[in-house]
């Protein structure tokens, strides 16, 4: 049985999922891959890694890195 709880859960996390793959077009390619060189996720020009490591270098690149000044957030609101 799915409650108002879980349908409330399901709509925010899918919002926020979208939200996520709309900050991550912001992040400039060459961010990108220091980031997963930093990471140890960038081999041989090639991102190896699997979701787990994937959902780090995502929130890595979004709640800490900085390029230009400002954070990924700052970039997407300019």
């Amino acid at each position: 049985m799915v409650t108002d709880r879980i349908r409330a859960y399901q709509s925010l996390r899918h919002t926020g999922k979208e939200f996520c793959g709309e900050l991550l077009k912001v992040i400039p390619k060459d961010v990108f891959v220091s980031t997963a060189q930093e990471l140890g996720l960038w081999k041989s020009n090639v991102l190896v890694a699997d979701e787990g490591d994937t959902d780090i270098l995502a929130d890595r690149m979004i709640y800490d890195r900085r390029w230009d000044g400002r954070s990924c957030i700052e970039h997407f609101e300019a």
